[in-house]
């Protein structure tokens, strides 16, 4: 077989065709469980497995391997990172309930207290967060932001499905109890009425 001759050559190839997803899957477990890994390393798996895996099976696999460690992760430091993980769930051909991972993330970036404005713009690439940056109130607010988009877009998701008004109940209690602070109980509500 011939050497690509880029990494995104090589990960279109991955993709279109994947091979060992087995060993893929078992490379993701051991750099999570490593205390020490690099965000980026596992995001960039996480990311490629998410558009390669095809197999329920496969994609079981996947799930329990990344949700057990977000449930392990669930603070506000890491809730860049979480949020882009649950993102790619969410946008793959199985549907997986990350609703209320989401609303957890969303819960500690409201209880995120003594913000001041630090004049800078976050993004799904600002993985690593310092503690400097889990004081501006610019993260609070990207962060409760992309919670609201991605439960409203998983919300959509599943709309047309037959148990979707008691999922619409819980998640909405979910939202109600999570978000009393001022600010963003206009925005959460804003979300109740559209779900």
């Amino acid at each position: 077989r011939r050497q690509p001759a880029t990494l995104a050559a090589d990960v279109a190839g991955f993709v279109a065709s994947p091979e060992n997803v087995s060993e893929e899957l078992d490379t993701l477990k051991t750099l999570l469980e490593n205390p020490s890994y690099e965000k980026v390393e596992a995001l960039f798996l996480t990311d490629i497995l998410c558009q390669t895996l095809r197999r329920q099976q496969d994609f079981t696999r996947f799930i329990s391997i990344v949700l057990e460690h977000v449930e392990s992760i669930l603070t506000y430091k890491n809730s860049i990172f979480i949020l882009r993980v649950l993102r790619n769930i969410i946008n793959t051909r199985f549907y997986v309930p990350t609703v209320f991972y989401i609303s957890r993330v969303l819960e500690s970036a409201v209880k995120a207290e003594k913000l001041t404005a630090a004049g800078r713009r976050f993004g799904y690439e600002d993985v690593r967060l310092s503690n400097d940056d889990l004081r501006a109130e610019e993260l609070q607010r990207f962060v409760v932001g992309e919670c609201l988009g991605l439960i409203k877009t998983q919300m959509q998701i599943f709309g047309s499905n037959i148990g979707f008004p008691e999922l619409a109940f819980v998640v909405c209690n979910e939202l109600r109890t999570k978000s009393r602070i001022g600010v963003f109980r206009e925005v959460v509500g804003d979300l109740i009425k559209a779900i």
